[in-house]
């Protein structure tokens, strides 16, 4: 059949017609019987609609209904029918031929944006001691908070989380994480100038809790800080404090996969992100920042768009991308004897229209990895009648 397709100019000229009237329907119909124009590329080429289509072909919309009943359409053509009213979403979903949530994901909705009073983080209270500060760096619209949702989330999900409101607005933030993948958004961007910071308890199988305090850096404070010097720091006194207090602290540097992606080749950034990783460890380690570090974790982020399934590519990535970065970590390794681990991350199943499916695997297995070394408190006595409902 394909030797027979038109192409090359033959193909537009014979589209141009179709699209302007001049040819008939039975004309079209016999082109189209013939293969030598595909129906579904003139609809996606807006060179002829659905509705005229079934004009042509005499589909009513009981047969669209069975067609879809037996997964013969795509969602674009699904959409397509509702769009042109062949079809109503209300019909299809009462008579159980498609759920709400594939009407929700042929159909997006706008959803309004998620609102949270970040407040002015210069009236942010102490840290809280004897705990783990867990800091979370990267660029801007890296996926850190998106990490932090999926791994917050994760915890409350599984009856495992402790939401400490010594922070109400920090509190409120890790609310609104949870909230969005429940209700299927993605979190709020970071304001520009913010550091604000959740603390959270981490409940293991075993009913201990892991006391962590997340505190995230917006993308643009991160930036500035690359090569500032002194009191042209930005944020310094405040960040200093939260930096070099006498907690405990993981570091996980968020490398967003998108900006080495097909999607991400245009983005431009004259420093890479390897060049600010590498400068934000050396800073940490000027200051004294790593004698008091549990680990390093060098986290992948938008994982889903690689497209390769090949379980040593994140090495490769890293390797071929950010081996200067992999080579310090290293080194600073040896001198400070912290954890060292490379993870990717994904929240979900994403489709074209970034509508996801919330997929657990990479939340739990990170959540898991913070309660196997991070310290426990020393509340418990004993199991508790709690405790074996979480094991």
């Amino acid at each position: 059949m394909l030797e027979n397709r038109y192409s090359g100019a033959v193909a537009v000229e014979f589209k141009k017609k179709i699209k302007s009237g001049e040819l008939p329907n039975d004309k079209i119909k016999e082109i189209i019987e013939m293969g030598k124009l595909d129906a579904q590329e003139l609809i996606a080429e807006g060179v002829i609609t659905q509705k005229r289509l079934d004009e042509i072909f005499y589909v009513g919309p009981a047969k669209h209904k069975e067609r879809i009943r037996n997964r013969e359409y795509s969602y674009d053509q699904i959409r397509a029918l509702i769009d042109q009213n062949v079809l109503d979403e209300l019909d299809l979903v009462a008579e159980g031929i498609l759920t709400q949530d594939e009407i929700n994901r042929i159909i997006p909705r706008t959803q309004k944006p998620i609102m949270v009073d970040f407040g002015d983080w210069h009236d942010v209270p102490p840290l809280k001691p004897n705990r783990v500060d867990v800091f979370v760096l990267g660029l801007a619209a890296s996926g850190k908070s998106v990490f932090m949702s999926g791994l917050i989330y994760y915890a409350h999900s599984k009856g495992r989380l402790f939401n400490d409101s010594y922070n109400p607005v920090g509190a409120e933030y890790a609310d609104t994480l949870i909230s969005a993948i429940n209700n299927g958004q993605l979190p709020p961007a970071t304001s520009t100038d913010y550091i604000q910071y959740m603390a959270c308890d981490f409940i293991d199988k075993e009913g201990k809790a892991h006391p962590l305090t997340f505190l995230e850096m917006s993308g643009e404070i991160f930036r500035k800080l690359h090569y500032a010097k002194g009191d042209n720091a930005p944020t310094q006194q405040q960040f200093k404090d939260y930096l070099f207090s006498s907690n405990r602290k993981i570091i996980f540097l968020t490398i967003d996969y998108f900006l080495h992606s097909e999607q991400g080749k245009i983005q431009g950034d004259k420093t890479s992100q390897s060049l600010r990783f590498e400068y934000i460890l050396q800073f940490f380690e000027k200051n004294g920042t790593l004698k008091s570090t549990e680990a390093i974790c060098i986290l992948i982020t938008k994982w889903d768009l690689c497209s390769s399934d090949d379980k040593n590519a994140p090495v490769n990535f890293l390797q071929r991308e950010y081996l200067n970065l992999i080579n310090l970590t290293k080194r600073y390794q040896a001198d400070y004897n912290f954890k060292f681990e490379v993870y990717t991350f994904t929240l979900g199943n994403f489709d074209e229209r970034n509508n996801y499916e919330f997929v657990e695997r990479d939340s739990e297995f990170i959540f898991n990895w913070l309660c196997s070394f991070s310290p426990v408190t020393n509340k418990e006595k004993g199991g508790g009648f709690f405790s074996r409902f979480l094991k």
